[in-house]
């Protein structure tokens, strides 16, 4: 496990996350280590609405009016542009670095998937400090993370105000 050679860093583009790029910066810089910035992009809800064409078959009731495929790609884009604002504003130069977006299926899953995968030695990933119903309501990527994650996990307690 330790020293680490490739650390994964989850971020959603939030300050919360921000906290763990920062511990997940400095311990690359001192381990010598890649640093894998990864964000999912989550899949998007399709309504399970149908309405039967006149040939009997099944399509979403908004199927003509919205492409999936498209927005999808706009996500991604989206997500890979603010990565490149996320290693320009807060990540120094002489960090090796890697900025991946994942997509398909629901956060935790990619994440976990995605560091045995690459073979990842440690994920560094920031908690939100929600408890009680707040929590049970929200629920945690991070929390799913350490519950699922083959790899050693690093929480950076960010606390909501």
């Amino acid at each position: 496990m330790l020293p680490a050679k490739k650390i994964l860093c989850p971020t959603d583009f939030s300050e919360h996350s921000y906290k763990a790029v920062k511990a997940a910066e400095e311990l690359a810089k001192e381990l010598s280590a890649r640093l894998l910035l990864v964000h999912v992009v989550p899949p998007v809800p399709v309504s399970s609405e149908l309405q039967t064409g006149p040939s009997g078959y099944s399509a979403p009731a908004s199927a003509g009016a919205f492409n999936i495929t498209e927005y999808l790609k706009e996500l991604k884009a989206q997500a890979e542009k603010s990565l490149d604002e996320v290693v320009k504003n807060k990540i120094k130069k002489d960090i090796d670095i890697e900025k991946v977006v994942l997509t398909g299926g629901e956060e935790s899953d990619e994440i976990n998937k995605f560091a045995e995968d690459k073979d990842i030695d440690l994920i560094v990933i920031s908690t939100h400090g929600r408890t009680g119903l707040e929590r049970l309501v929200f629920g945690s990527v991070a929390e799913k993370i350490i519950r699922h994650s083959q790899k050693p996990v690093l929480t950076i307690r960010s606390m909501e105000k």
